[in-house]
């Protein structure tokens, strides 16, 4: 489109190894005035063996879940998983 701006941001979100090689996942998205139009995830090979796994990762975005809360004992319950973290302890859960 004539006189509309794109641009583009990249983010590694993955490294890891698979049969003699480094393969490198990059979130790409390209954008016209501001808004998203394009998602890709391209996959980047390297040819090599490579013994340093201290570089390996792998960035998920996770599905949003919704938490019900029937009683005053389910936050305690909640709270006391190993898997809980909320951004502030101090919220109110009921």
């Amino acid at each position: 489109m004539e006189g509309s701006v794109a641009e583009t941001k990249a983010q590694i979100i993955a490294i890891s190894y698979q049969a003699s090689r480094e393969i490198v996942d990059v979130y790409k998205t390209i954008l016209r005035d501001g808004q998203p139009i394009v998602e890709v995830i391209p996959q980047l090979s390297y040819r090599g063996t490579s013994t340093s796994y201290k570089n390996m990762f792998q960035r998920k975005i996770e599905t949003l879940m919704q938490l019900h809360i029937g009683s005053s004992r389910d936050p305690a319950g909640f709270r006391s998983k190993e898997w809980s973290h909320l951004y502030d302890p101090e919220t109110k859960l009921f």
